[in-house]
């Protein structure tokens, strides 16, 4: 690294790559911020992020399953410190939140920990919400319910006109369902709630899930190097 930094000491990035940089940056943050005005009920998943932003401390150790709801996440919460950010690459597929979320908490006891899954995911691995109870691990699991697996909805909806097949779910209530292994269970339906419950749930000596009802939300199709979407 020292051999390429005294072979290039004026080295500086292009004007036009810094300018395009600066121009996504702002177009991020106009995003976010007009989703400060979504006011669907349910709410959209999108709505769920900026209540996060605000409460979660910034050493808080995030685990993102798979999933179209959890994985609005990568672009909408900041990951500022290191080791903050666990997610299914490398770690298993759809239902890996709640474990690994669970194996970040033992791993570093002293910062906060929280999961972030789909209703699909969730179903996948909720019953080691019993090993949170009986190891009294105290992660926070929030589940974005929107009673379907949306990535695979999406996917039927863009390319089989709206066809669905084995994709819409019939759920418990999960915070009941905490509360049955007992866990606490929190439901949270109005994005001004969400903060509280969160910061409520971060201070309990134990571990919590919260249930927010969200809406289906279909993703616009993946760009290919061609330039279309994704068939």
């Amino acid at each position: 690294i020292r051999a390429l930094r005294d072979s290039y000491p004026q080295g500086r990035p292009k004007s036009a790559w810094r300018s395009e940089v600066a121009a996504l940056a702002a177009r991020r943050q106009a995003r976010l911020q007009a989703e400060l005005s979504l006011t669907a009920t349910p709410m959209m998943p999108q709505r769920v992020y900026p209540e996060l932003r605000r409460v979660l401390p910034s050493d808080c150790m995030v685990t993102i399953d798979a999933g179209v709801a959890p994985g609005l996440a990568y672009d909408r919460l900041n990951f500022e410190t290191p080791r903050t950010l666990f997610n299914y690459a490398g770690h298993g597929g759809l239902g890996m939140g709640y474990c690994v979320g669970l194996g970040t908490k033992l791993g570093r006891p002293d910062r906060p920990a929280v999961s972030l899954q789909g209703d699909g995911g969730f179903l996948y691995t909720s019953q080691e919400i019993n090993t949170a109870v009986r190891w009294r691990i105290p992660l926070v699991s929030i589940v974005l319910n929107n009673s379907c697996h949306g990535a695979e909805k999406a996917q039927q909806q863009r390319h089989f006109g709206a066809r669905y097949i084995g994709v819409d779910l019939v759920n418990p209530r999960f915070d009941k369902l905490a509360e049955v292994y007992g866990a606490r269970g929190m439901y949270v339906q109005r994005p001004e709630e969400i903060g509280d419950a969160v910061k409520e749930a971060l201070a309990w000596n134990g571990p919590v899930v919260i249930e927010i009802p969200v809406a289906e939300y279909f993703p616009p199709a993946a760009p290919t190097p061609g330039g279309g979407g994704r068939h």
